[in-house]
């Protein structure tokens, strides 16, 4: 029996980096906490717009969507 939360490896989402995590709700270490306002399409470095993980760019809004 399970709460329902899947634990895996909490470290962050930054190229290279392995630092932990404080909330396994995160998704970037402390060092790395000012990505978590850009948009999350590889290469693209514009800011999100909440409440979506990527910026305004279609592709990048469809991309989100299909996942």
């Amino acid at each position: 029996v399970t709460d329902g939360v899947t634990l895996g490896h909490t470290c962050c989402h930054a190229p290279y980096c392995q630092n932990e995590l404080s909330s396994v709700k995160d998704r970037y270490c402390e060092t790395h906490r000012a990505l978590e306002s850009q948009c999350i399409i590889s290469g693209c470095y514009e800011p999100c717009e909440s409440p979506n993980l990527t910026c305004s760019t279609p592709e990048h809004r469809q991309q989100e969507h299909d996942k």
